[in-house]
């Protein structure tokens, strides 16, 4: 059934003319005090690996507008 269902948002992608983004790995990266990308985490093995990088950028940036000092500002990039 997730196999219909996961083709089936594919096609419906693809008909709309969206592309989706490109299948692989991620890194989600922190900017540092000077202003330089630091690779953090290397997101892998999801079915659609930026879209589970996407969702920790927003988890961290939720959390450190709540909790943190100091704002991080993080990116997804591929690796």
């Amino acid at each position: 059934m997730n196999k219909i269902v996961t083709l089936t948002c594919l096609l419906t992608l693809s008909a709309c003319g969206k592309s989706l983004p490109e299948s692989g790995d991620y890194w989600l990266e922190l900017q540092n005090a000077y202003g330089e990308w630091e690779k953090t985490i290397l997101i892998t093995g999801y079915l659609d690996d930026y879209h589970a990088c996407t969702e920790v950028q927003q988890a961290l940036h939720k959390w450190n507008a709540e909790n943190a000092a100091i704002k991080r500002v993080y990116r997804c990039t591929p690796a």
